[in-house]
């Protein structure tokens, strides 16, 4: 638990209001849709192609600037670059950690990848080793909006190569801060939540929830509470069941 908070407090602190890169965000044509996401008989689809996120298990070398999976650069790097390591478990592991991760977001408009897609937008997940604080599960930049091509990156070193279940829980509540421009909800059931007691399994909760971390506090980014699901319905609207 001590990693996440120490994440906590980075992406607390990082820059809060969009960059150079354009984070304002995919806009809010999403539609309406039943609560579960899966596309019920008033399920719009949005009229653009799905969102693309990459998992990288291969490593990548980032540069300090505007948040760019296109261009592997980020705010997360303080010097001039980064080597950032490839995923260091097996085929079991990746293989649950891909589905697990994709079930996660599969109630939007988004497609997961394991191929880089290259000069597209894409937000991006790089699934690498230790981080120069060894106590840091995963870091990202944070903004009150989503990054269209925001990195987030998570450090496999910190889990048991068996515990792919909370290596995904916290992808999914990294790919949020970067593609979504979520806080941390104070509630257990949710994906944003650093809280564990209590609660067999994570979702994007569709109801308004208080911030904090281990604590309960104001949200940020002007909000008086926090709905994930509809925040990243908003943005990336529903998948629609054919």
């Amino acid at each position: 638990m001590g990693s996440r908070v120490l994440l906590a407090l980075l992406v607390s602190a990082a820059a809060c209001g969009g960059d150079d890169d354009g984070g304002e965000g995919g806009g809010g044509d999403g539609g309406s849709a039943d609560s579960d996401g899966g596309g019920g008989p008033d399920c719009t689809r949005p009229d653009r192609p799905a969102a693309i996120v990459y998992l990288n298990r291969d490593g990548a070398t980032f540069t300090r600037g505007p948040e760019s999976s296109v261009d592997n650069t980020t705010l997360v790097v303080e010097e001039e670059e980064f080597v950032f390591e490839p995923h260091p478990f097996g085929e079991t592991n990746w293989t649950s950690l891909v589905g697990c991760f994709r079930a996660g977001l599969s109630g939007f408009h988004i497609d997961v990848v394991e191929e880089d897609p290259g000069a597209v937008d894409h937000t991006e997940i790089v699934f690498s080793t230790t981080w120069l604080d060894t106590a840091i599960a995963s870091i990202s930049a944070f903004s009150c909006a989503s990054f269209p091509r925001g990195t987030a990156f998570l450090f496999s070193d910190n889990f048991a190569e068996s515990d792919w279940q909370n290596e995904c829980d916290l992808a999914l509540q990294q790919w949020g801060v970067v593609a979504g421009g979520l806080d941390h909800s104070f509630e257990c059931r949710d994906y944003m939540s650093y809280l564990e007691s209590g609660c067999d399994s994570k979702e994007w909760v569709d109801e308004p929830l208080p911030c904090g971390e281990l604590e309960e506090r104001d949200c940020m980014c002007d909000r008086a509470s926090q709905n994930s699901y509809q925040i990243l319905l908003d943005i990336y609207g529903p998948a629609c069941v054919d």
